[in-house]
């Protein structure tokens, strides 16, 4: 059983010009490439191996560069015989597939969209003795199909530089969908001193990205037909070794904004020609006055209409597939969601699941959590009426759940999840309590601070297509327009509806600043904030279990906007040093001044990450937020847990500034830091 893949040697002369060895040369390089040479190398076993993968010419990537080469599949017969090289008889086939491997600063997989995938992640590339590079690696293979709610894990080994060879330590799996296990054959040798300092620096310029980008990996992958029409060609001509982001893009839904505007919304679902709606809602907004308005409207206008109202506060995975399993039965034309974010992101999930029949949640979550499968088929059209003030789900390709089991929250952040509508009705705000009102303003200033102070989008490295883009980009000088106006907005209106939810005016400039702050982070992205709280979110369940006041839900909840402002001031306290003049702006718009008056100006560079600390801490602390994760419950003992619940949460964590590597000790280091000066102030 053997197929063979076309050799794609692209980068040959380029590769050649920093010192890069060829495959014909007997040296190759470890640190940023995996390769196999028929004749020497490394057989990975897995615990009950049945096929073999081996390199043929070779099979490479390094650092910005992605090559295809000859891969050979070989069957055997066991792990014993797996571990000593020996051919057997083979007892499970596999699909013809073209797999690429990428690897960024330090992450390394495989993707494709067949039968079988293996995803390897280098967490750690050390070198020792000045001679000896020692990769960790986790590894992680499945077999399709498999159902919704399957799982798989990561699992860890290092390979050691021994008496000359290269041995394996340690490496197992554990999937419970799986018939089978296989090992790749794995060649690792050593490139001469010069060549490894060049693909040093190559590996150094691209620190911080993913396939080749930078942000919402699941925005931007190589579509499997395009695999080798999009390698290395670049939209505009490029210098190797400075390939940084010159360029930035602003998409955003439609938005229409007005006092009863929500009884447009029959009309609109009818101009976009609807046969059959499905309208997702909650329980209790099913019998308010936003239902009521787009209900009567539909009618109005005979558009044929089915009622989902089962949307979970903070969904899960189990509650997305009861939405997901309900939408596909009537397979909808259109969608329509009347509520908060939690209602917009179960229909962006019932609307992209809907199209994608057979798929599973982890093939279109976010890597490294799920495999970050591109969306190329159209969705349905998407209309968002937002009852909250809060997430600016209506302007945004982002969905966010969840999973308990994980004990985390993880999303889908994708452009084509975008409502093609937003209507902002300041009437859908009327009855929305005030606990409920405070924590979605909170998300609004988090969502505001955390793209404004997100790393600049020249950081990135640049795409090899402009399709490739990623929708979180970094902070750019539109978004900043954006998250600057709806933080001015949030520091001024938030207390007065906080103080009096009937305060209409304020009520509406806050409708305006979440979905302004969802135009400026769903363009340049969140960090530190956010990725903190899902784990926090997600621990509560089963540790703390805090219940917020206000709330009136059946399980314990730590709200969105809450578990993101718990780490608010440690967060900006760590950040201030990558950009204090931002800080510095922001400080002012805490104290209503600018950057002129003397409290700011006299403050120096390094003061003021403990500036800005204070103000945030004293404008949560007015809006009755607790102050810090003991006040919900967690304690000293849970802060590596949380470290750990964070880290896989690289969608936001690359656009965090100054946290570096967060797969590496470094940004682990951080994180414990953070944490623990979040735990109370």
């Amino acid at each position: 059983m053997k197929f063979t893949i076309a050799v794609a040697s692209v980068l040959a002369f380029a590769l050649g010009t920093i010192g890069v060895p060829t495959a014909g040369q007997k040296s190759m390089n470890a640190m940023a490439a995996i390769y196999g040479v028929r004749g020497g190398g490394i057989n990975y076993g897995f615990s009950t191996g049945q096929t073999r993968f081996t390199g043929g010419d070779v099979i490479r990537a390094i650092g910005l560069y992605q090559f295809i080469g000859n891969l050979y599949l070989q069957p055997v017969v066991g792990v014993n015989e797996i571990n000593q090289g020996k051919p057997g008889h083979a007892s499970l086939g596999l699909k013809h597939y073209a797999p690429t491997f990428h690897i960024k600063g330090g992450s390394l997989y495989q993707i494709n969209n067949e039968t079988s995938v293996l995803y390897a992640n280098v967490v750690n590339v050390t070198e020792t003795d000045g001679s000896h590079i020692i990769p960790k690696l986790q590894l992680f293979l499945e077999e399709k199909p498999r159902g919704v709610g399957g799982r798989w894990q990561w699992h860890d080994t290092t390979l050691h530089f021994e008496k000359g060879e290269w041995t394996n330590h340690g490496l197992f799996h554990s999937c419970r969908d799986m018939k089978g296990s296989y090992g790749i054959y794995v060649d690792f040798k050593m490139a001469p001193r010069a060549s490894r300092a060049a693909i040093s620096n190559l590996l150094n310029l691209s620190r911080h990205t993913i396939c080749p980008c930078h942000g919402a990996n699941a925005a931007h992958h190589h579509p499997p037909g395009s695999l080798l029409s999009s390698m290395r060609k670049y939209a505009t001509p490029i210098d190797v070794p400075a390939e940084k982001e010159y360029a930035f893009e602003v998409a955003a839904s439609n938005l229409r904004f007005g006092e009863g505007v929500t009884k447009e919304v029959g009309m609109d679902l009818k101009n976009l020609g609807a046969t059959k709606v499905g309208v997702f809602t909650d329980s209790n907004l099913v019998k308010l006055l936003p239902m009521k308005m787009a209900v009567e409207s539909l009618d109005q206008h005979g558009v044929k209409y089915e009622v989902f109202d089962r949307v979970a506060v903070e969904p899960t995975d189990s509650s997305w597939n009861d939405a997901i399993a309900w939408s596909r039965k009537h397979d909808f034309s259109h969608f329509l969601a009347v509520g908060g974010g939690s209602v917009i992101d179960t229909a962006k999930a019932a609307n992209l699941f809907t199209v994608y029949k057979n798929a599973d949640l982890f093939d279109f979550i976010n890597a490294p959590v799920g495999k970050g499968m591109p969306i190329s088929e159209n969705l349905r059209p998407l209309i968002a009426v937002p009852t909250t003030a809060g997430t600016g789900s209506e302007t945004t390709g982002t969905t966010i759940l969840d999973i308990p089991s994980m004990k985390f929250k993880t999303g889908i952040a994708n452009r084509a999840l975008k409502p093609v509508l937003g209507i902002v009705d300041t009437l859908n705000t009327d009855s929305c309590p005030t606990a409920v009102h405070i924590s979605s303003g909170l998300d609004v200033l988090f969502h505001a601070l955390e793209s404004y102070t997100a790393i600049p989008y020249t950081e990135r490295t640049r795409p090899t297509n402009p399709l490739l883009r990623p929708a979180y980009q970094g902070s750019n000088d539109v978004s900043d327009v954006f998250s600057t106006w709806a933080l001015r907005q949030t520091v001024k209106y938030l207390p007065r509806v906080a103080k009096n939810r009937d305060d209409k005016e304020a009520r509406r400039q806050m409708l305006l600043a979440a979905s302004f702050a969802g135009i400026g982070f769903g363009n340049a992205g969140v960090h530190l904030c956010h990725g903190i709280s899902y784990p926090i979110s997600g621990f509560n369940k089963t540790g703390p279990k805090w219940q917020h006041p206000g709330y009136v839900v059946d399980k314990p909840i730590i709200p969105h906007g809450v578990s993101v402002a718990l780490t608010g001031p440690a967060v900006f306290r760590f950040t201030s040093p990558s950009s204090p003049e931002r800080h510095r702006e922001a400080a002012a718009i805490f104290t209503g001044t600018t950057v002129n008056d003397p409290a700011i100006s006299r403050l120096s560079d390094d003061a003021i990450g403990d500036y800005l600390f204070e103000q945030i801490a004293r404008f949560l602390d007015n809006l009755g937020v607790p102050r810090g994760l003991k006040a919900v419950g967690y304690k000293n003992s849970d802060i590596d847990m949380l470290v750990q619940g964070t880290i896989p949460q690289r969608r936001v964590l690359d656009l965090a500034p100054g946290i570096g590597d967060v797969t590496g000790s470094d940004g682990a280091e951080h994180l414990t830091r953070i944490i623990e000066s979040s735990m109370s102030y």
